[in-house]
C-alpha cells in the first residue's frame, strides 16, 4: 500500500510540473522587410547597383570595342588573302573567349561576394532576434516566410532591426577586380597583328568565324549579366 501511495504521489508531482512548465511564446521577423529597411540591407542594395551598373558600363565598352574591330574586319575583307583574313579573324576570336571569360570571372566574384554579405546580414539578424526574444520571454522566433497567417501582435520585425542597426550599421561589398584589368589587357592585346594595309583588330566577348571565301559569321557578345539585386 505505501509503495501504491509513493507512486500517486509521483504521478502527481510529475502532473504538477507539466501544468506550472510555461508554454511556447513566439515571436515573427519579417526577414524580407529586414533586408529593405535595415541600414545594413540598405547599405548592400546601394552597393551592388552601383557594382551593377559598373559592370554594364564595363560590357558596354567591351562591345564597342568588339564591334569596331569586326567592322575593320569587314572592311579588309576584300584586301586581304584568305589565309591573312582567317589568322586576323582566328586571333579576334581567341581574344574575345578570353575577354568572356574575365567578365564572367568578374560576374562570379560579385556574386560570391554577394552571397557571403547576405549570409552576415542573416547571422546578425540572428543575434538581433535573440536579444529580442530574451527581452520577451519568446521561446521561439520564425521567419514570416514561413508562415500562412499570424497575428501582428506576434510581429517584432521592428525591434529586431533597430537591434540588428545598433549591431551592424553598415557592410562592405568587395568588388571583382579581374573582369575589367583582363578585359584591358586582352583587348590591347588583340589589336596589333597585321599586313601592310590592315587595321589592328581589338577584341571582345564574342566570336567570328571565316570561311576561304567568304566574310565573317554573325558575331554575337556572350557576356554574362550583372549581378542580381539583394532582394531576390
Amino acid at each position: 500500500m505505501a509503495a501504491a501511495i509513493a507512486v500517486s504521489a509521483l504521478g502527481l508531482e510529475a502532473a504538477s510540473a507539466q501544468q506550472q512548465s510555461p508554454g511556447v511564446v513566439v515571436g515573427v521577423v519579417d526577414f524580407d522587410q529586414v533586408m529593405v529597411e535595415s541600414k545594413a540591407g540598405k547599405s548592400l542594395k546601394a552597393q551592388v547597383a552601383q557594382q551593377r551598373n559598373a559592370f554594364q558600363a564595363e560590357v558596354d565598352k567591351q562591345q564597342k570595342i568588339f564591334d569596331d574591330a569586326k567592322a575593320k574586319l569587314v572592311a579588309q575583307r576584300g584586301t586581304l588573302a584568305d589565309d591573312e583574313f582567317k589568322k586576323k579573324a582566328d586571333a579576334l576570336n581567341k581574344q574575345g573567349d578570353q575577354i568572356q571569360k574575365n567578365l564572367a570571372q568578374r560576374q562570379q566574384q560579385l556574386e560570391s561576394s554577394l552571397a557571403k554579405v547576405k549570409d552576415q546580414i542573416e547571422r546578425a539578424t540572428e543575434l538581433a532576434a535573440q536579444d529580442v526574444a530574451k527581452g520577451h520571454g519568446m521561446t521561439l522566433i520564425v521567419n514570416r516566410a514561413a508562415i500562412l497567417v499570424y497575428d501582428d501582435s506576434f510581429d517584432v520585425t521592428k525591434e529586431v532591426i533597430r537591434n540588428l542597426d545598433a549591431k551592424l550599421p553598415s557592410i562592405k561589398l568587395s568588388a571583382g577586380s579581374a573582369g575589367a584589368a583582363g578585359a584591358a589587357g586582352a583587348a590591347g592585346a588583340a589589336g596589333s597583328t597585321g599586313a601592310a594595309g590592315s587595321t589592328g583588330s581589338t577584341g571582345a566577348a564574342g566570336s567570328t568565324g571565316a570561311t576561304g571565301s567568304g566574310g565573317t559569321s554573325g558575331i554575337q557578345l556572350g557576356t554574362p549579366n550583372a549581378p542580381a539585386d539583394t532582394q531576390q
